[in-house]
């Protein structure tokens, strides 16, 4: 017993120090139910061309493709790299427009008794968890997507002769389309969370979040 008791402690310490998902340990479950719902509902309507066409046509006409071939015709044609973009959008809108601020650096005194700015470049600090590393991730994403995409629609690469394996684009997709799933979850509750702490601020502390939220409006 002590040692399942060891073994769960070791996991649940390296899973709170995991990159992008460590702090998903201190959630709360109305957060994560809240962003699993949400997840879901998004997710079933967003890929319903991919699952309804399907079954729809292969009830209606008799003798034709079966669904799953029809499912894996769509997957084929790189549509869940649409998929996994396009979920990249509310990632990086999320955290960029309310939990992030452009500010000039910091200044610097001079022996005059004046502060100066230290240089002529503006800095983004992120107020969310991973902020930084969800939008560069986002933008990977998104790039890789697009790559594949193109690679998706046509059986081969001249250059070099680099012929790409269809097998290996269609794992591709659907790995980075789970991952992409993930990362909309985690940055939802973690939101939620916010959310939740916003509202236990004393009203004074709401109402000057609110309008620094909307200070660029």
């Amino acid at each position: 017993m002590r040692f399942l008791t060891g073994i769960f402690f070791c996991l649940s310490w390296l899973f709170k120090r995991a990159p992008l998902f460590g702090q998903m340990a201190s959630a709360k479950p109305a957060s994560l139910r809240t962003s699993l719902v949400e997840t879901v509902i998004g997710t079933l309507f967003a890929t319903l061309p991919i699952w309804f066409f399907p079954i729809f046509i292969s009830n209606l006409i008799k003798g034709g493709p079966s669904t799953s071939e029809l499912v894996y015709n769509s997957i084929r044609r790189g549509d869940l790299f649409i998929y996994s973009a396009a979920l990249m959008g509310p990632i990086i809108y999320t955290i960029t427009k309310n939990y992030a601020e452009l500010s000039d650096d910091d200044e610097q005194p001079t022996t005059e008794g004046k502060n100066v700015k230290s240089s002529g470049f503006r800095k983004l600090t992120f107020a969310f968890p991973y902020g930084p590393t969800f939008v560069i991730i986002s933008i990977l994403i998104c790039m890789v997507a697009a790559i594949s995409y193109g690679i998706s629609n046509i059986s081969e690469v001249s250059k070099g002769g680099l012929i790409v394996s269809e097998e290996f684009l269609v794992k591709l997709s659907f790995w980075i389309y789970v991952f992409s799933l993930l990362c909309l979850f985690t940055v939802s509750a973690y939101r939620e969370e916010l959310s939740t702490i916003n509202k236990n601020l004393p009203e004074e502390e709401r109402d000057f979040l609110k309008r620094w939220k909307h200070r660029n409006d």
